[in-house]
């Protein structure tokens, strides 16, 4: 039937029929057009599968295996509940096998993400072309030899690699552009400028850079005079490898620049698709949005251009993992109003260092059902053969897995099967209308010291420390939160917006923060201790009277110490009683306006300004960052306080404990033409089971058996006028 519908329709209809095809049979039952409900929304489950392809034939996933094991693999992939698969074309495919794969993957009834592998290219290339290899700032060179595996393996802005990514573009779109089997088009892999520290140095990236100095600059003084540097020409310019605080501005001019390189480079490939097909539906899978100024990876190049929006994300299942889903939030603020998948995905036990292999499928199920409670409408696990054996083949040779019949494969399934009751809802569904933002932008991204090395655990810089640590609290006192990423103009959105991370916010930005809390808004804003000219500018602004900074060091990279901190009697925290910790740094703040003191001086650690009414409050004890390391109730308690004579949070719930809060998340999904909404509750706590009383904001209040280290999922009616 799909067949006859691409016969007889425009391809654009085609494209959009396929890509909302609503999965609403059994798992293994057939799909076609006749299953769509409405042309607004789709749930698609999907699986990545390398065979045949990727882009470095010496890597045993990518090893071609024919068309008897891609029926195979292709049946029981669909048995498993899937109804699309993600693929991986690179430079050393053989299209003809890609034609039969798509042919065979039709024939199943699903459909295909369209990916490209192109940020690998093999041993050849690389010899033949020894200066496509990228050079860190630190003088690394990347691939280091054969058994260098990361990727970018290729400088982008190498010709001969840029002309065959190109040319492999082109010749699959032109193609396979209108084979019925293909949904969304993913021209790159987590996109980067390299695996090496702040690439590229190379001799390509270096003329390309200093071309575009010339263009700007038009002459070298210009160029001296800004940056406080003495070059001779243009030629001998050298940007700075690391940043220091004296070359801070010709550090961040270098890597806003490659960031854009970047940035053109996918583009590029998308245009070359757009081109062929105007209606496709494209986009490329991001990681990090913190990496912006080490790897170039932009996620803000989403705000125009792209139809679909789409992430990779490793998550693990503990009571930090609704921090970690931070980032569902950041991509969904880069283009609200477009589609949003996950396009590697994996839920469960997958920290990063240390990869586990004995995958569970209950913590795939909890992952994914808290992935469709955050509005995805689609999720693609990596990889087929991870579901079956480990995390890589180069480590357990799963190119010829001992069986199918794992504990991850079989969870998944039973996880797919117990939706599809619910998918048809699911999918025309949208999240709570968020109470509260989280403002920062794409300039403090890039200006942030931090990168991605934060979220694995190996700093306690990162911006995203910050971010995560704020949606982390707001998420365990009920409130649904929206990030704010696009400016100051996004503020009037929201009663309540925090600001977990002040530095290298603008002098406009400040005085509009300053307008938006006098016109009425409500702020909780996080000074950063040892940033003293934003101190000074907020202390400026705000009437601040700041005093002396502290820090503390414990082991090199896990910083966990600090402070104790207690109330002073207002914001219903009793006077001396205890409130929580501040850790690693802090800032002491002065005045009459003092809520909150540390406890081994009694100097101030919070303040609320009265000029403001009870609208603002100002921490120097990095309220947000230490709630991700604590979670400690007393600190709910405090800013509970502060939000709830403002906005009431969107779920009540009462029966985890304070303890165990964290543990439990809740999530509701809506449809604003219905009187019913979708509630979400994913219990990550290994040991207890919970009888909960939850009440959302227009529903009726519920009671909900929310087992230990599951997911439950429970119909809310609206209140009756």
């Amino acid at each position: 039937m799909i067949v006859k519908s691409f016969n007889d329709c425009k391809y654009v209809a085609v494209c959009i029929a396929l890509c909302l095809i609503t999965v609403g049979a059994e798992a293994n039952g057939d799909t076609s057009v006749n299953d769509i409900k409405d042309a607004a929304a789709v749930v698609q489950f999907g699986v990545h599968y390398e065979y045949p392809f990727g882009g470095m034939a010496r890597r045993n996933e990518w090893i071609p295996k024919g068309e008897d094991d891609w029926r195979r693999d292709i049946a029981r992939i669909k048995q498993t509940g899937f109804n699309s698969i993600r693929i991986r074309i690179g430079f050393d495919s053989d299209l003809d096998d890609v034609a039969k794969l798509l042919d065979v993957i039709h024939e199943h009834g699903m459909t295909v993400i369209f990916g490209f592998a192109t940020f690998y290219v093999n041993d050849h290339f690389i010899e033949t072309y020894p200066d496509s290899k990228i050079i860190g700032g630190n003088g690394e060179v990347g691939p280091r030899d054969k058994n260098d595996v990361r990727w970018q393996r290729a400088c982008i802005d190498h010709p001969v690699y840029r002309t065959r990514r190109n040319k492999l573009i082109a010749d699959c779109v032109s193609r396979f552009g209108k084979h019925p089997a293909v949904i969304v088009w993913d021209i790159h892999n987590e996109p980067s400028i390299g695996p090496v520290h702040n690439g590229c140095f190379c001799k390509n990236s270096l003329k390309k850079y200093r071309d575009e100095l010339r263009k700007e600059f038009g002459q070298i003084g210009t160029l001296n005079k800004k940056f406080h540097v003495g070059y001779k020409d243009f030629n001998q310019v050298r940007p700075p490898a690391y940043r220091t605080a004296a070359n801070e501005e010709f550090y961040i001019h270098w890597r806003s620049y490659m960031a854009n390189d970047l940035n053109n480079f996918l583009t590029e490939g998308r245009d070359i698709v757009a081109k062929e097909i105007p209606t496709a539906m494209i986009t490329h899978n991001v990681t990090g949005f913190e990496s912006l100024p080490s790897k170039g990876q932009d996620w803000w190049l989403f705000k125009d251009g792209y139809k679909l929006l789409s992430m990779s994300r490793y998550t693990g299942t503990d009571e930090k993992s609704v921090a970690g889903t931070l980032g569902y939030e950041v991509l969904k603020a880069m283009n609200p109003d477009k589609l949003h998948w996950i396009e590697e995905f994996q839920g469960g036990p997958f920290p990063v260092p240390g990869l586990k292999v004995l995958y569970s499928g209950k913590e795939a199920e909890i992952e994914l059902n808290g992935a469709l409670s955050h509005g995805f409408k689609g999720v693609y696990f990596y990889r087929w053969d991870p579901l079956l054996s480990g995390p890589e083949p180069q480590v357990n040779g799963m190119t010829e897995p001992d069986g199918i019949e794992t504990d991850r494969r079989i969870g998944i399934q039973k996880a797919i099967k117990a939706l599809q009751p619910h998918l048809s809802f699911i999918a025309h569904s949208q999240p709570l209308k968020p109470s509260v933002g989280i403002y920062f932008t794409r300039n403090q991204v890039m200006k942030a010291e931090g990168d991605s090395l934060a979220l694995a655990g190996l700093n306690n810089s990162g911006i995203a420390n910050f971010e995560s640590g704020a949606y982390q609290l707001l998420s365990d006192l009920g409130y649904e939160a929206a990030c704010i990423v696009h400016g100051v103009d996004g503020l009037s959105k929201y009663k309540v917006v925090v600001f977990p991370y002040v530095a290298d916010l603008t002098d406009q930005e400040i005085s509009a923060i300053e307008k938006f809390v006098a016109d009425g808004g409500s702020a909780v804003i996080d000074l950063s201790p040892f940033d003293h000219r934003t101190i000074e500018r907020f202390s400026r602004v705000f009437g601040l009277q700041a005093g002396k900074s502290d820090i503390l060091s414990y082991f090199p990279g896990f910083n966990i110490t600090g402070w104790s901190v207690r109330g002073m009697g207002k914001l219903n925290v009793e006077d001396n009683a205890f409130a929580g910790y501040c850790f690693n740094e802090r800032i002491a703040l002065k005045g009459n306006d003092v809520i909150l003191k540390y406890d081994d001086n009694g100097e101030g650690a919070a303040v609320m300004p009265s000029k403001y009414n009870g609208r603002l409050l100002i921490s120097g004890c990095r309220l947000f960052y230490s709630y991700g390391i604590s979670m400690h109730p007393r600190t709910r308690q405090l800013v509970q306080s502060f939000l709830g004579r403002i906005i009431p949070p969107d779920i009540n719930m009462e029966g985890t404990g304070e303890e165990f809060r964290p543990y439990v998340e809740a999530r509701v999904l809506e449809n604003q033409d219905s009187d019913s909404a979708l509630l979400f509750v994913m219990n990550r706590c290994p040991h207890k089971s919970y009888e909960l009383n939850i009440s959302v904001k227009d529903y009726e209040p519920v009671k909900v058996k929310a087992p230990a280290y599951d997911v439950v999922r429970v119909i809310l009616q609206k209140k009756k006028p």
